[in-house]
C-alpha cells in the first residue's frame, strides 16, 4: 500500500508558484490553499494584498508562502524576493517607522513555527543586510537561498519567416518599454524587417498624464508595433514560440521571471543587470545586459510606477537598447549562440528537478 502525500499548501497563485506546483518533491503535493478570516487582518494592514493573512487547514502539513508572509500557527514556510517586502505594513492603516515594523516582523519570523525564509536569489538574500541591518541570529539561520525553477517547453522547429519580431512583457514604464519604443523606432528606421509586440496592460502604468499621452501616441501611430493584453496560456502558446528576441530592460525587479520564461523558450534575451537579473543571465553568454547602477534614478527608485524618466538615463538607454539590439538584428549566430546557452541556463540552474530535490530536504527536516 502507498503512502499517502504530504500537502504543502500555497497562499498565492504567483506565475512562479503556478510553474512549480505542477513539479512536486516525491512523497509531496502542492495545493492552493484560502485565507480565513482573523482579528489580525484587521488590525495589519498593507496595501500590498494577501499581506499576513490568516491560514489554517488541518489537511495541509506545511504552508508556504510564495509572496506575502503569512500568518498561521501550522508549520510555515516564506519565499521573498527580498526583504523590504516582508515590512509593507502598518497598523489600522497608520503608517510604523521602518524600526518598529522591521521588530514586529522578526517576531514573527522567530516563532517555532515559523520554520524557513527561502529567499529566491543571492541578490536577495543580501537584503538581509542592506535593509534590515542587524538581524537576530536565530532568524538568518532560517534563511538561504532556493532558486524559482522552469519546466522547459518541447519547441518546435521555427519556420523561415522576413521578419524579426521583438518582445516586450510586462509594465510598460517600469521595464524600460519607453526606451524600448524609442529605440525601436530609430532601428526600424534602418532594418525594415522588425517588429515589436508589446504584451501587457494596454493603459500603460504612470500617472504623468504627458509620458502617458506620449507613448500611448507613440504605439498607436506605428503599425510594426502590436500592443495587447493575453492570458499566460495564451502567451505561451502563441506568444513567446513566435518571438525571435526578448527585451526586458527593467528599472526595478525583485528576480524576473518572465526573463526565465523567455529564456526557457530559448529567446536571446535584452535586459539590464539589476538585483537578480545578473544570477539569471550570464552577459553575453546566456544573454545581454546593460549597466544601470551609476544612475542615481535607478539606485534611489521605489515602487512601481514611474512618473519621470530623467534626460541623461532616457538617452543612455535608448542608445543602449539601440546598439544590443542591432547587434541581435543582424547577426544570426549570436541569436542562435545565446538562445542555445539560454536553454542550458535554465536546465542547469533552474530545473524543476533541482528545486524539487532542494526543497524536499528542507520539507522532510522540517516533519521528521
Amino acid at each position: 500500500m502507498s503512502q499517502k502525500n504530504r500537502i504543502i499548501g500555497i497562499t498565492e497563485r504567483h506565475g512562479i508558484a503556478q510553474e512549480y506546483v505542477n513539479y512536486p518533491p516525491q512523497g509531496y503535493q502542492y495545493e492552493f490553499i484560502d485565507r480565513k478570516p482573523h482579528i489580525l487582518s484587521r488590525i495589519v494592514t498593507s496595501s500590498a494584498k494577501g499581506f499576513f493573512k490568516y491560514y489554517e487547514d488541518p489537511e495541509i502539513d506545511i504552508v508556504e508562502a510564495p509572496i506575502f508572509p503569512a500568518h498561521t500557527k501550522q508549520n510555515c514556510i516564506y519565499t521573498p524576493a527580498e526583504f523590504s517586502g516582508t515590512a509593507n505594513f502598518g497598523l489600522f492603516g497608520l503608517p510604523l517607522p521602518r524600526n518598529i515594523r522591521l521588530k514586529l516582523i522578526e517576531q514573527v519570523f522567530k516563532r517555532d513555527n515559523f520554520k524557513k525564509i527561502l529567499f529566491k536569489s543571492q541578490a536577495g538574500l543580501n537584503t538581509l543586510s542592506t535593509y534590515a541591518g542587524q538581524i537576530d541570529a536565530d532568524i538568518r539561520a532560517k534563511c538561504e537561498v532556493v532558486s524559482p525553477c522552469i519546466s522547459l517547453p518541447e519547441l518546435a522547429p521555427k519556420k523561415a519567416k522576413d521578419d524579426i519580431i521583438i518582445l516586450f512583457v510586462g509594465d510598460f514604464f517600469r521595464k524600460g518599454g519607453a526606451n524600448v519604443a524609442d529605440a525601436f523606432e530609430q532601428l526600424q528606421i534602418k532594418y525594415k524587417h522588425i517588429k515589436l509586440q508589446i504584451i501587457g496592460n494596454t493603459q500603460l502604468d504612470t500617472h504623468n498624464q504627458h509620458l502617458h499621452a506620449t507613448y500611448q501616441k507613440k504605439i498607436a501611430s506605428n503599425p510594426n508595433i502590436v500592443h495587447t493584453k493575453v492570458t499566460r496560456p495564451e502567451l505561451f502558446k502563441n506568444i513567446y514560440p513566435k518571438a525571435d528576441i526578448f527585451v526586458s530592460p527593467t528599472y526595478q525587479e525583485t528576480f524576473g521571471f518572465a526573463i526565465l520564461e523567455a529564456m526557457a523558450f530559448g529567446l536571446p534575451v535584452l535586459s539590464t543587470a539589476h538585483f537578480a537579473i545578473p544570477e539569471i543571465i550570464e552577459d553575453g553568454k546566456s544573454g545581454l545586459l546593460i549597466e544601470t547602477q551609476q544612475f542615481d534614478f535607478i539606485r534611489q527608485f521605489k515602487g512601481y510606477h514611474v512618473e519621470k524618466i530623467p534626460s541623461d538615463f532616457h538617452q543612455y538607454m535608448n542608445e543602449q537598447i539601440y546598439l544590443k539590439l542591432e547587434q541581435l538584428i543582424v547577426d544570426e549566430t549570436l541569436r542562435k549562440s545565446l538562445s542555445e546557452h539560454a536553454r542550458l541556463r535554465c536546465q542547469d540552474k533552474f530545473s524543476t528537478s533541482i528545486r524539487a530535490n532542494k526543497m524536499k530536504l528542507i520539507y522532510d527536516d522540517i516533519l521528521s
